[in-house]
C-alpha cells in the first residue's frame, strides 16, 4: 500500500489521510508540525505499525457511515477564525472542514451587508456572497487590495479562496496574512487593523506597506475577473474553485462530466478539490476507476441552455471579451438578443459592457441607448449586421468537420464558426488556424488579412 497521502480530516486526538488509491487511513495524535488540512504527508518509521492495520480501520469506518465516508464519530469541532478587509471589515468563524458557524462585521457597512445576506453553511460560499455584495454596493473596486487574515493554525484552501473571488468581473489582489494565536485579536475591530496599530501606530491598511508585513504575509493571489473558457467559468461559479485547477483538469484530459464528478464528490465528502485531484493523478487510475471507491454525489440536472453553446465563443471572437464572461451573463438569464444589443452599444461608444449589464436590471435596452446618446438607427444596423454574421456561422454548426477542425487545432468551436461566417471555406479556415500566431486575436488576424489583399497567402481568399 502507498503510505503517503493528503490530510483530509483532523480531530482532537487523530487525523485521517486520503491515499493515492482513494483509501482513508487513520493516524493517532496530531499532524506533523507545520502541516494542516490538505497537506501532503509521507510515512515515517514511527508510524509503521499503524499502517499495518490501515485497511482494517478503513473497513470499520466504512461500516459506521451511511452516506459519506467522512461522517465519523469525532470530538467537538475546533473553531477557526478568518477576517476579510475589503472595504467593510468582517470575520468568519468556521470548523476544520470549512463549515461556517458564525459571522460578524466590525463597521456599519459590513453590518448592513450581512443583514442583507442569508448565512450559508460553507465559509467560501460566504466569502463569495460577501464579495459579490461589496461589488453591488460599490464597496469593491478594480485593482483593489483585499486582505485575508487568519490565525496561524486556521486551515485555508487557497484554491477555493481563489474561486470565491474569481468570476465577478473585478481584478483584485488577495493578500493572505497569518498572525499568531496571541496576535490574532478580534474584539471591536479588524484583527489586521488592530495588529498594525499595535505594531506601528497606523490605523488604516492603505497606509501600510507590504514590506512591513513581510514576515506575516503568506501569499499574494492575483484574481482573474473572467476566464476565456466558458467551461472553466461555469465550474468556478458553481463550485467556487480556482480556474487554474479546472484548467489543469482539462489539460489532464478529463471530460466535463468527470470534472463535475470530482468537484461534486469533493463537495459531498467535504474534501479539498485540489487534494482529490492530486490523489487521482497519483493513483494511476482512470477517473472512472478512481471514483468507484467514492460515494457518488446526487446527480444534478443542468437546466437547458437558451442559447447555442458556441455562441459565447463566437461573440468573444467578434468583440474581444472573454467567452467566460459572456457565457456567465447568458447562463444567469440575460436574453441573447439583449446581450448582443449591449455588445453593439458598447462598440458604438455607449459604455462598458459590465456597466451596461448592470443597468439592464433597471432599464430596458432602449432606455440604455437613449441615456448613452447613441442613435437608435445605428444600433439597429449594428444588430442586423451581427445577426447576419451569426446566421452564416450557424449554417455550419452541425457539420462534423467543424468539430474535428476545432479539436485538431485546440480552439473553441465558436472560433471556427466565426471564421466561416466571415466568408472562408473549411479548407481556408484550417490554413488560417495553422498560420495564425497564438498572441493574435482571430478578428484582428482576419481584418489584417482582408485589409492587405496584396499580402494574402495563397488559399486565403474569400470562400465561394
Amino acid at each position: 500500500m502507498n503510505k503517503s497521502g493528503v490530510i483530509c480530516r483532523i480531530e482532537s486526538d487523530r487525523y485521517y489521510i486520503l491515499s493515492p488509491q482513494g483509501k482513508i487511513i487513520m493516524r493517532r495524535g496530531s499532524p506533523p508540525a507545520g502541516q494542516y488540512l490538505g497537506s501532503f504527508v509521507a510515512p515515517t518509521p514511527s508510524f509503521r505499525h499503524k499502517w499495518v492495520s490501515a485497511v482494517a480501520v478503513a473497513a470499520v469506518l466504512t461500516i459506521l457511515v451511511v452516506s459519506t465516508i467522512f461522517s465519523l464519530p469525532r470530538a467537538e469541532a475546533s473553531q477557526y477564525r478568518l477576517a476579510l478587509d475589503i472595504n467593510p471589515s468582517l470575520e468568519l468563524v468556521y470548523t476544520e472542514d470549512y463549515k461556517l458557524t458564525d459571522w460578524k462585521a466590525f463597521d456599519p457597512e459590513g453590518i448592513e451587508l450581512l443583514a442583507s445576506l442569508e448565512m450559508p453553511e460553507d465559509v467560501y460560499t460566504a466569502i463569495d456572497a460577501i464579495f459579490n455584495g461589496c461589488i453591488q454596493r460599490g464597496l469593491a473596486q478594480e485593482e483593489q487590495a483585499i486582505f485575508v487574515t487568519a490565525d496561524s493554525r486556521a486551515p485555508i484552501d487557497s484554491g477555493r479562496l481563489m474561486g470565491a473571488f474569481e468570476g465577478h468581473g473585478i481584478e483584485v489582489k488577495i493578500h493572505v496574512v497569518r498572525l499568531s494565536t496571541k496576535e490574532y485579536k478580534a474584539d471591536d475591530q479588524s484583527p489586521l487593523k488592530g495588529y498594525i496599530k499595535r505594531k506601528g501606530g497606523k490605523s488604516e491598511l492603505v497606509s501600510i506597506s507590504l514590506d512591513e508585513l513581510k514576515a506575516e504575509l503568506e501569499e499574494t493571489i492575483e484574481i482573474s475577473p473572467w476566464h476565456d473558457n466558458p467551461i472553466v467559468q461555469a465550474f468556478v461559479e458553481k463550485y467556487l474553485v480556482s480556474g487554474i485547477l479546472v484548467e489543469d483538469m482539462l489539460a489532464y484530459e478529463m471530460t466535463s462530466q468527470e470534472i463535475e464528478q470530482l468537484l461534486g464528490t469533493a463537495e459531498a465528502e467535504r474534501c479539498t478539490p485540489s487534494d482529490l485531484f492530486k490523489a487521482l493523478r497519483q493513483s494511476g487510475q482512470s477517473p472512472g476507476q478512481f471514483f468507484k471507491k467514492h460515494n457518488k454525489p446526487p446527480k444534478i440536472e443542468e437546466p437547458p441552455l437558451d442559447f447555442a453553446n458556441w455562441l459565447p465563443e463566437f461573440l468573444a471572437a467578434e468583440y474581444d471579451h472573454p467567452a467566460g464572461q459572456l457565457s456567465s451573463y447568458l447562463r444567469k438569464g440575460i436574453d441573447a438578443d439583449d446581450l448582443m444589443s449591449l455588445l453593439v452599444l458598447e462598440d458604438l461608444g455607449g459604455g462598458k459592457l459590465q456597466k451596461l449589464v448592470k443597468g439592464l436590471k433597471t432599464d430596458s435596452v432602449a432606455a440604455l441607448v437613449s441615456k448613452a446618446g447613441i442613435d437608435a438607427n445605428s444600433l439597429e444596423q449594428g444588430r442586423q449586421r451581427l445577426q447576419e454574421l451569426i446566421a452564416r456561422g450557424e449554417q455550419y454548426s452541425s457539420k462534423a468537420e467543424v468539430a474535428k477542425l476545432a479539436t485538431g487545432n485546440k480552439v473553441p468551436k465558436g472560433e471556427v464558426l466565426y471564421i466561416l461566417a466571415r466568408g472562408y471555406s473549411l479548407e481556408q479556415a484550417k490554413e488560417i488556424l495553422e498560420d495564425k500566431r497564438p498572441n493574435i486575436e482571430i478578428k484582428e488576424y482576419l481584418d489584417n488579412l482582408n485589409g492587405n489583399s496584396g499580402n494574402k497567402k495563397k488559399g486565403h481568399g474569400k470562400g465561394k
